[in-house]
């Protein structure tokens, strides 16, 4: 089962992500998680700028969330 963990957190030094290495290492062998850290390199919501194509993250982004199984979204702290 390929599982898609997202950080919802910008800090380097996220407890949220440490966390989720934890899990995605406990669960290796049951499952393929991929923790998606990269929500900082996101543009700005601008309606305008979605008109011609999706930003090449945002892409990458919503290909990872069509392709998984399951989703963890791990906020904030």
């Amino acid at each position: 089962m390929k599982i898609l963990a997202i950080i919802g957190s910008a800090s380097q030094e996220s407890s949220n992500e440490k966390l989720m290495k934890i899990i995605q290492k406990e669960f290796s062998e049951a499952y393929d998680i991929e923790i998606y850290n990269t929500l900082p390199s996101f543009p700005l919501f601008t309606p305008d700028k979605l008109k011609n194509d999706l930003p090449a993250a945002l892409s990458d982004f919503k290909t990872k969330i069509t392709t998984s199984d399951a989703i963890i979204i791990n906020k904030q702290e």
